[in-house]
Formats: C-alpha cells, structure tokens, sequence
C-alpha cells in the first residue's frame, strides 16, 4: 500500500533528490517544479577574492560551469547538499554552515577572511548576505550566476491529482517557491483544492506565502534543511 501522496515542488536537481527521500521515508512522492533554473553567463572575477560563498548548490553548479579558477579557495556553504555539490565540483577548501543565511554569515565571520568574499548566488536570492559581510567589516562583492524562472504549468499529474483528491501534502523550498506555486494553482483554476492539503515549509519566511493566503494547515521545519522537513511531515502527517 502506498503511503500519502507529497508534492515536491522544488527545482531540479535537487526535486530528484528530495523525492528519493520522500519514499524511503514511506510517502509516494510527486514532482512537478515551479521554476526552472538558467544559468546567466556572468563571469566570475577572482581579483583579490579570497573566500568564496555558494547559499544554494545551483550557484556551485553555475560557477563551476564558467570558470575552473578558484578551486583552491576556502569554500562557505550554507548546507552539506551544498558543500557536498562544491566538493564534487573539485572545491577542496569547503565548509559547511549546516543552517540557513544567517549561520553562513556567522560561519564567514568566525573564518576572518582577509581578502573579498564573493557570493556566487542567484538573481532573486533571499537574504543580503553581501550586505550583511560589509556592515560587519569585510570585504564582500556578489555575482548574479543564475535565475530561476517560473514554469509554464504544474505538471499534469499534478492538476489531475488536485482535482480528484488524490494529494495530501506539498512540500515548500522556498519563499519565491511558494509564491510561484500558488501563482501556478492560480493559474490552473485549482485554488479551491489546496485549502485540505498539509504544507511543510523548509523556514518561516519560505512559509510566509502560504500563511498570507490563509492556508491554515502549515508547518514549518525546524531546520532549514530535508531531514527537518520529513520529521515534521512524519509527525503531522504519519504513514500508516
């Protein structure tokens, strides 16, 4: 018997991923992204850079595909997904923050980097992680590396499975997630079939969409992070 159906609405690669957990944990997974990811061409300039900051594993895989300078560099990362990424595209300096921006911060700031650390980040990253560098007395530049664009349209198993009643939960990555993923219901005409659904959210501020629609039954992770988000699905929506 399968267990309770999970949208996954995060983008690829990392929807693959998350889904693989989702049915090791006993839930049938369903993914149907809300955005796209395109990588923008910009090159990154190493002059007097000497730490480099990734907030998301996109921004290692973007960086990695327009240049192979920088590899001996130290490495911050916001999460082991993306530290694991750095690794695997040859970073042999990399640290985890195993949190969210505000621990990466504190991270850099525990590390004193002596030169500029450069934030390799998406065109609508949450958080002001450079900003925030500077206020503290570093040196600190970013470079836009990636967008993400919203997709045309949930997928069709998606629309069919809201429509018939078939999906119990939806599992939120991001605040612009949210925001796309009630767009793209919207768009739909499905707004009426998401009030019974249960909505795990990986942070408050990723969740804050939701909250703002009125959808009452969402619960936000205790850590910004997968394992976080399936112990809270486990616990307000068991499998039998």
């Amino acid at each position: 018997m399968s267990g309770p159906r999970i949208l996954i609405t995060r983008t690829q690669p990392g929807a693959a991923r998350t889904a693989l957990k989702v049915k090791d944990a006993g839930y049938t997974p369903m993914m149907s992204p809300v955005s796209s990811v395109a990588i923008t061409g910009v090159q990154p300039h190493l002059d007097g850079v000497s730490d480099l900051a990734f907030t998301s594993a996109n921004g290692v895989r973007a960086f990695a595909v327009m240049t192979e300078m920088g590899r001996d560099l130290p490495v911050h990362c916001v999460g082991s997904v993306t530290a694991e990424t750095a690794a695997s595209a040859g970073f042999t300096h990399v640290h985890s923050a195993d949190g969210d921006i505000s621990d990466l911060l504190a991270e850099i700031i525990a590390a004193k980097p002596e030169g500029v650390v450069l934030h390799g980040r998406g065109a609508d990253q949450a958080g002001d992680l450079t900003g925030s560098l500077r206020s503290a007395g570093f040196k600190a530049n970013d470079c836009i590396l990636y967008c993400a664009e919203q997709v045309d349209g949930l997928t069709q198993n998606a629309r069919d499975c809201l429509t018939k009643g078939c999906l119990d939960g939806v599992m939120i990555h991001s605040e612009k997630g949210a925001i796309r993923f009630l767009r793209l219901v919207a768009d739909a005409g499905l707004s009426a079939y998401i009030d019974r659904l249960v909505f795990v959210s990986i942070s408050r501020a990723a969740g804050s969409p939701l909250a703002d629609a009125g959808l009452l039954n969402l619960h936000v992770a205790k850590r910004p992070d997968d394992l976080s988000m399936l112990m809270t699905l486990k616990e307000v929506l068991p499998v039998d």
